[in-house]
């Protein structure tokens, strides 16, 4: 198994047994990677929900920010050598693998070393350091000193250390991440590192704007609203496929209007009149979680909390084969179900963030973080039935004389 990341858009990906230079389709931007020869030493694969076998790839730097935000705990599963074990353990193993000059003793005289350094040379620490270009020439009288003369070898010795011990590092990290074995049913995470496209669906009269990436981002938008028959509003998305879980904060939302909308959102299309379920949040009239489940038919929405549920609020919004269900939460912890749709959608959707002023004449701007999106892509099978008996034959009839 190899995780590696798309280097256009930055998803964390995995491929298992397979060949090294063959391509995988990026999920995100659809775009094709190449498939390296190992394991990105920053990725790492985190058990997903209790009670399934779900694998969730994330970078490094993003584990270690979940876990000083009290969002993972310091235990949590990570699978490493063939096995579970705690999240803590395995950053502490890799913070070691990087500061410890005594990964250089350990190092194996591989190919790969004499391609980035060239074969080592012996080193004479009694030859002189040699003089640069144009340095002047050494009074006749003056002979350097045994201390001068070591001083440079010296130093040329330490700098050969210092990269022995940083090939070390990778060469161990890497090694480590191919050894990683993982049921084949796997999911995918996106956390950031950009691959939104902006657009605005239906037309508004002001062009709506995007800026920064999932843990940051700021919309800005008209639009007369995501209701009734038609949408106009502006949309972040990524491509996305089977069941999901978007989550987002939202940090704040300006009072253009007290139904200005902001939350997340999954579309058929970026037509104005496509099916499109939402979640979101207003200055004044709380959360609704809102769905047009026919092109060019009205919404259909579920609103509570008025006055209470607004920015800064958690939005959840989750589809399990034609069942979505959404949910509001103070505090990213706690989660409180707001409503739930059966709808038919395609398997393959546009997902994240959507703002809307309702007012095609003015703008509102929306501030979100913490976005995620988690994608099922284990396909649910024909479900299993009764184990058929013996077979139950009739004995054969009498023949006629």
């Amino acid at each position: 198994m190899i995780a590696f990341s798309c280097k256009d858009c930055g998803r964390p990906m995995v491929a298992q047994d397979a060949q090294t230079g063959a391509q995988a389709t990026c999920p995100a931007c659809s775009r094709a990677v190449v498939i390296p020869e190992g394991s990105e030493a920053d990725i790492l694969l985190l058990r997903g929900r209790e009670g399934n076998s779900e694998v969730v790839p994330v970078r490094r730097e993003e584990a270690v920010r979940r876990v000083e935000a009290g969002e993972l705990k310091g235990n949590h599963p990570v699978w490493h050598q063939g096995e579970w074990v705690g999240l803590d353990d395995v950053l502490a193993l890799l913070a070691k693998g990087e500061t410890s000059s005594a990964a250089a003793r350990q190092i194996d005289q591989e190919p790969e070393l004499h391609e980035i350094i060239g074969p080592l040379e012996p080193i004479d620490l009694t030859e002189a350091p040699p003089e640069p270009d144009d340095a002047p020439p050494p009074p006749a009288d003056t002979k350097p000193t045994r201390r001068e003369r070591g001083g440079g070898s010296l130093k040329r010795v330490i700098q050969v250390l210092v990269i022995l011990a940083a090939i070390a590092a990778v060469s161990y990290r890497l090694k480590l991440f191919q050894k990683v074995k993982m049921p084949s049913a796997l999911p995918s995470l996106s956390l950031g590192g950009g691959g939104f496209t902006g657009t605005d669906i239906g037309s508004p009269k002001i062009k709506g704007s995007k800026s920064g990436n999932a843990s940051a981002m700021t919309l800005t938008a008209a639009g007369s609203d995501i209701w009734a028959q038609a949408d106009q509003c502006h949309f972040a998305y990524q491509r996305a496929s089977g069941d999901m879980t978007l989550r987002v904060r939202v940090d704040s939302l300006t009072e253009t209007h007290e139904w200005s909308k902001a939350g997340v959102m999954i579309r058929e299309d970026l037509n104005g009149n496509g099916r499109q379920i939402s979640i979101v949040v207003t200055p004044k009239n709380g959360a609704s979680l809102q769905i047009r489940d026919v092109p060019n038919g009205e919404c259909r929405s579920t609103h509570r909390g008025k006055g209470v549920f607004k920015a800064p609020y958690w939005l959840q919004l989750e589809r399990a084969g034609n069942r979505f269900r959404g949910s509001v939460s103070k505090d990213g912890a706690k989660w409180e179900q707001l409503g739930e749709y059966t709808a038919t959608f395609k398997p393959e959707v546009l997902a994240g963030f959507c703002l809307a002023s309702h007012d095609a004449g003015k703008t509102a701007t929306a501030k979100f973080s913490s976005f995620s999106l988690t994608q099922s892509q284990q396909k649910a099978g024909p479900q299993p039935g009764p184990k058929p008996g013996p077979k139950q034959t009739k004995p054969p009839a009498p023949r006629k004389k």
